[in-house]
């Protein structure tokens, strides 16, 4: 039979283990974010945003779950917490709803089909 105290101790030690075993990437930031540091992004669906730097990198921001929000709107913020950097603790605010970022890492440019797309000036 199986104590209270065993049942207790195996089910903290459950919940310490990450639901995933992957770890993330290597993460990215884009420096300057609020003064032109994104010049353009692409939503191919509602799980995150292709976005380019003024340099012409690509970076795909991977959210924390769904944002439909993405697809909805032409309309964007950036709200990079106030260190002018977009990274992983960025959030994406539409007109409908704020996306948390989960990961933000160096990709290629998104094969544009269908989507959202939108070029800053």
């Amino acid at each position: 039979m199986i104590s209270r105290l065993t049942l207790a101790a195996s089910t903290a030690l459950l919940c310490a283990v990450p639901a995933t075993s992957q770890p993330l990437p290597p993460q990215a930031a884009i420096h300057h974010a609020n003064n032109g540091g994104i010049r353009d992004w692409y939503a191919s669906n509602d799980a995150g945003l292709y976005l380019r730097d003024r340099t012409n990198r690509w970076y795909y921001a991977q959210f924390t779950h769904r944002c439909p929000g993405v697809l909805d709107g032409m309309t964007v913020l950036f709200d990079t917490h106030g260190d002018h950097r977009f990274d992983r603790s960025s959030t994406v605010r539409t007109k409908t709803m704020t996306c948390a970022v989960r990961s933000l890492v160096r990709t290629q440019a998104p094969a544009e089909k269908g989507g959202r797309h939108n070029n800053i000036r």
